[in-house]
């Protein structure tokens, strides 16, 4: 679970996420103890900015993976249909076998 949101300001924004609860590698370190660390809920309320940041990169995560999905699902439709036909020739093949063996009885 992501908990708070890492800020460390220099010429551009960088923002890392991270949870403090389980990472000892933050409490130990004194250089850490300078920078800010908010909730993300309240963070992303106060920065506008980032929220609509944040919410323009969802939308285009989930719409790649909505294409991903589709990839997937017309993937599997093929190989559906190839299974399907190979099933059908493979019963065809028994039936002609049967038949043949009938006739040359």
């Amino acid at each position: 679970m992501l908990r708070y949101v890492f800020i460390k300001r220099t010429n551009s924004q960088i923002c890392r996420y991270f949870n403090t609860e389980n990472n000892n590698l933050y409490k130990n370190n004194k250089l850490l103890d300078g920078n800010i660390a908010y909730e993300t809920e309240y963070y992303y309320k106060k920065d506008k900015e980032l929220l609509e940041r944040l919410r323009r990169k969802t939308q285009i995560e989930v719409k790649n993976m909505q294409r991903e999905v589709n990839v997937m699902r017309s993937k599997i439709e093929e190989y559906n249909r190839d299974i399907n036909e190979n099933l059908r020739f493979l019963q065809n093949l028994e039936k002609n076998m049967a038949s043949s063996k009938k006739k040359g009885s």
